[in-house]
Order: C-alpha cells, then structure tokens, then sequence
C-alpha cells in the first residue's frame, strides 16, 4: 500500500471520485434520464461538456478590480 505506484494510483482515483462527486451533488445528476446505452453515453457527455465549461470560466474569469487606498 505504501508503494508509488499506489501512491499515484490514489491520487488518480481522488481526482476522478470528486468530479463524479460534485456531479452528483452540484449538478443533482443522481441517475440518468435517457434510456439505452446511446442515451446514457448522450447524457454523460453533456455533464461532461457543463462542468468543463464551469472548470474554463473560473480559469478565464477576470476578478473585480480591487478598491485603490491612497
């Protein structure tokens, strides 16, 4: 367990479980709508789609200019 390879392998599952975690609790995806595979891999997609570009705005976004003391 105390290995690097497990080391890395932890780190990789973490980054992944907090994604399907935030998409379940901030984006309430607790189950898929659409019916099939095709329809299940649509949907995914598209959650997939929404939390990148809630990921690019708050890496692009510009904060408000702060107040100047003089």
């Amino acid at each position: 367990m105390g290995s690097e390879a497990y080391n890395q392998s932890a780190l990789d599952r973490k980054k992944i479980e907090m994604l399907f975690g935030d998409v379940k609790h901030n984006l309430g995806l607790t189950r898929l709508r659409l019916r099939g595979l095709t329809g299940a891999r649509d949907e995914f997609h598209l959650v997939a789609i929404i939390q990148n570009l809630r990921r690019l705005a708050k890496l692009t976004a510009i904060p408000p200019p702060g107040r100047m003391l003089a």
